[in-house]
């Protein structure tokens, strides 16, 4: 199915997690002639029908998404979808709940991060081969070598400020979640399809994911005091998951001594900073692995649901609050290789999960297969117009996962151009709040 002009709308939930990746894909496929509108998902999704259309990249293939889909297919655009929800997911049955049984309706193509995805998608979704290509994820390739230097600017000035440093990254959504108690968090599970309340099986999977985090915030709250008395000499940097709330965290250890609650700053950035990472389940302790930063991942007694994560293939694993600070200090104080045990399989675990044996790079596959919607060459004297724009109500939860505006997509782009030549030839403008785009000054545009 071609796409109807040469448009690529790309939707962003959680800039942190999201924004980079994406303008990777929307600089690419800037810079073979396509118009490019890259904002926040909600400005995009409510105006679907007032956009020229074109091929729409979403984020995800839940219960929400489909939704957001069957808009983008009735207002003439072609879909496609990046599951960033999955990325760290080695579990089929935990994919499966993110993936609403009716979406391979609606979407064109979507991008696998690996064949266990591909897998689970056509055998249980309804998917068929031509709609599905296994390219990775460009969130893998912001970890790697080239791209992850642009990190190097960045990382040094974390470390001038906080000295030695490690970092805890926290997962504990169920039990700490920013839409409040757990009748709420049941609630938006429920909206985006992994809670089904009529199925027994779905409400003890639920139960199991809060016993899960429940064990894993006592657990960290052990470790946490432990590392003060273990480490006299590094600071600790808790940087809780964007769907956590601050507070907890904060009201525990934000004015203690060499603790530091913290929400700014990339994950990368931070990671590359930090001497080490420990985590609870945490997607950073795949982006770690990817990194080859130091890593462990805390996987106490109770945390039932450990095995959905990645990250407990690719990192080394503590089955306690005082194994995984005994093997921090063992690393950090004593310069012992706490990591050799184990080292080949995860690193043969992250190649699978991955896809890191594939050529190039996953956000050129992932831009190829979407040059594949236009007939090309593209005509190269579409205008892009809108005659109105839907204004939008305030978010019901605030956080911090959409506030970026020109000035961070500049900087970010800034930061890529300064890699590689290929990201020298944008110009970025604001075309409405929170949307913006990306086109190409280059003759050849």
């Amino acid at each position: 199915m071609l796409a109807k002009n040469p448009v690529v709308y790309l939707p962003v939930e959680s800039q942190n997690r999201e924004l980079d990746s994406k303008l990777l894909i929307g600089a690419t496929l800037a810079n073979a002639g396509i118009k490019v509108v890259v904002g926040w998902q909600r400005a995009i999704v409510a105006n679907l029908a007032y956009l020229p259309p074109g091929v729409v990249l979403f984020k995800g293939l839940n219960k929400v998404q489909r939704l957001y889909m069957e808009g983008a297919g009735a207002a003439g655009h072609v879909v496609m979808a990046v599951d960033e929800e999955c990325f760290s997911i080695s579990d089929p049955e935990c994919m499966l709940k993110d993936i609403d049984p009716m979406v391979a309706v609606h979407c064109q193509r979507t991008f696998a991060p690996n064949a266990l995805y591909q897998k689970a998608l056509l055998e249980n979704r309804g998917f068929r081969d031509n709609q599905i290509a296994v390219v990775g994820n460009p969130r893998a390739d912001l970890a790697r070598t080239p791209l992850s230097r642009m990190l190097v600017g960045e990382a040094e000035a974390l470390r001038q400020k906080f000295g030695p440093l490690v970092l805890v990254n926290t997962n504990t959504c169920a039990v700490n979640s920013v839409w409040g108690d757990l009748n709420a968090y049941s609630k938006v599970c429920a909206e985006i399809g992994w809670l089904d309340r009529a199925n027994p099986d779905s409400v003890k999977t639920l139960r199991d994911h809060v016993e899960h985090d429940q064990a894993c915030f006592v657990a960290m709250l052990e470790a946490l005091e432990l590392l003060a008395a273990e480490l006299p000499d590094h600071n600790i940097v808790i940087r809780p998951h964007p769907s956590e709330r601050f507070e907890p965290w904060y009201e525990r250890f934000g004015e203690r001594d060499r603790f530091h609650v913290i929400r700014e700053g990339g994950n990368l950035a931070w990671i590359k900073a930090a001497e080490l990472l420990l985590h609870t389940s945490c997607t950073t302790g795949a982006e770690a692995a990817l990194m080859d930063r130091p890593v462990i991942s805390l996987v106490p007694e109770g945390a039932c649901v450990s095995h959905w994560y990645s990250c407990n293939r690719v990192n080394l694993t503590a089955g306690s609050a005082a194994e995984v600070v005994g093997l921090a200090r063992r690393f950090l104080v004593q310069g012992e290789d706490v990591f050799e045990p184990g080292r080949v399989q995860r690193v043969d675990d992250l190649k699978v999960l991955f896809s890191l044996d594939h050529d190039g790079t996953s956000y050129q596959r992932i831009s190829d297969e979407i040059l594949g919607a236009f007939d090309l060459p593209v005509e190269r004297d579409f205008h892009w117009k809108i005659d109105r724009i839907d204004v939008l109500e305030a978010p019901k939860v605030e956080s911090n996962k959409n506030d970026f505006g020109l000035e961070t997509i500049n900087k970010r782009l800034d930061l890529l151009r300064r890699l590689s030549s290929e990201f020298g030839t944008l110009s970025t403008r604001r075309i409405w709040d929170e949307l913006f785009m990306l086109e190409s000054t280059s003759a050849a545009a």
